[in-house]
């Protein structure tokens, strides 16, 4: 087969993502000239076999299968996307690819953001924290060397100077990590992209829209950090899995239906407060969802949003200072779970959990 410039593998079959991640960080040897080798992650709810028809749908062909790995392709020979595809347990996709994010990679990006059964994987700025400390803690001479951070206001993160700006900064230094304290300290900002550089041995990249991308080094350190995401993917895909919608008949007299929900829960790490409640529902209609109805209350927050979102599936929304529950009242809908998720990320508090 031939690969372009994508890098080859061998004959055989790879039965897991870890097992191809080891052949990685074993074998993987980038070409003179080669683009970083970038790693998109993404969720799903198709099935292995429905998979290549809905990726096709968006002009990816999978032509060649490794086992849980799959090589794709789209476009022309020359100039077309080619890209690695580890199908993982319970619907994380993980995507391989050496081609350009301004060019070739947005097509993935489409897959995951417009196909119905599938979804981006946000990594929180809580996780950049979490891999930041991580590496701190085996080679204290890690520097961040390139970073983006915003403030916005509706997320609820602190600032000491001018705490009513919204302020999008992007720095470049060695001296990034001790800027990007500062920074958060004194104007509120967070996270959204970091590059981590260890001396001698290794750097990487972390985006919070679920790419990390290998610039050099030891390819172990980023692989690390996508098994640690891919662990968070599973925690999020089981969350969706324990919410349920079932009626069950009660043969009592002349018998009637008692409809059971079980629902997703969201933690928050900060309060939410009464004041994020319009502007989470604003941010809901943007979305795609319908409000059908809404009360809220100061003091002891309470809120009660009744929605529906864009594939006509209702929710029933409960939320206090320090959790918020999903309830489907009539069937799930895997897109409209995430992408309501999506909203609490970024309207409310953008390390809010979900607990599985």
């Amino acid at each position: 087969m031939k690969s372009g410039s994508l890098f080859p593998l061998p004959p055989g079959k790879f039965d897991t993502g870890p097992t191809f991640r080891t052949h990685l960080i074993q074998h993987y040897k980038p070409r003179r000239g080669q683009r970083p080798l970038t790693m998109i992650l993404g969720l799903t709810k198709r099935s292995e076999r429905d998979l290549p028809k809905a990726l096709e749908m968006f002009g990816i062909a999978t032509e060649r299968k490794w086992g849980q790995v799959w090589y794709l392709r789209a476009g022309k020979q020359s100039d077309g996307l080619q890209a690695y595809l580890s199908y993982e347990e319970s619907g994380i996709l993980v995507f391989y690819t050496t081609y350009r994010k301004t060019e070739e990679i947005p097509l993935i990006k489409r897959f995951l953001q417009r196909d119905t059964e599938s979804h981006p994987l946000n990594i929180r700025p809580s996780s950049m924290q979490q891999a930041l400390d991580s590496l701190l803690e085996t080679d204290p001479q890690v520097k961040i060397v390139d970073f983006t951070a915003r403030r916005d206001l509706r997320s609820g993160a602190r600032g000491k100077v001018r705490p009513g700006v919204e302020r999008t900064v992007s720095y470049w230094g060695a001296d990034g990590r001790e800027v990007l304290e500062e920074l958060q300290y004194t104007y509120g900002v967070l996270p959204t992209r970091m590059v981590f550089q260890i001396p001698g041995k290794a750097k990487f990249g972390m985006d919070q829209r679920g790419i990390i991308t290998h610039q050099g080094g030891d390819l172990s350190l980023p692989l690390v950090y996508l098994g640690h995401a891919v662990t968070e993917a599973k925690q999020t895909l089981l969350a969706f899995d324990r919410s349920a919608f079932e009626v069950f008949s009660v043969k009592q007299g002349a018998g009637f239906s008692l409809p059971i929900s079980v629902p997703s829960v969201i933690r928050f790490k900060r309060k939410m407060e009464y004041s994020q409640v319009e502007d989470f529902e604003e941010a809901l209609t943007r979305k795609g969802y319908t409000i059908l109805s809404s009360v809220a209350q100061e003091g002891s927050l309470y809120l009660s949003t009744d929605v529906i979102s864009r594939e006509g599936v209702r929710f029933r929304i409960k939320a206090d200072e320090a959790t918020m529950k999903l309830l489907p009242t009539d069937k799930r809908d895997f897109r409209g779970f995430l992408d309501l998720y999506d909203v609490v990320l970024g309207h409310i508090d953008p390390n809010a959990e979900l607990v599985a």
